[in-house]
């Protein structure tokens, strides 16, 4: 948050990733938690928009945009 961008900036999420040893399954039991309180305090975000920032990138590598490298074609990592 000290960044000024909004949580999870990308420092945050390679921290997190760090931290949870970059298993999936362990980020989002760790962030799952927190997304009661994000519920309450991001106001105009639709339910899905919450859970895909919170939770939603934590299978994505961390210089992927959101819909791309899903499915989808290589971006660039090799």
């Amino acid at each position: 948050m000290a960044c000024g961008d909004p949580w999870p900036c990308p420092v945050r999420k390679r921290q997190l990733k760090e931290l949870c040893r970059c298993d999936v399954r362990v980020l989002r039991n760790y962030l799952a938690p927190y997304l009661a309180d994000a519920r309450t305090e991001l106001v105009g975000l639709t339910a899905e928009e919450i859970v895909d920032r919170f939770l939603g990138w934590c299978s994505r590598p961390l210089n992927v945009p959101v819909g791309e490298g899903e499915g989808g074609r290589s971006a660039g990592t090799g």
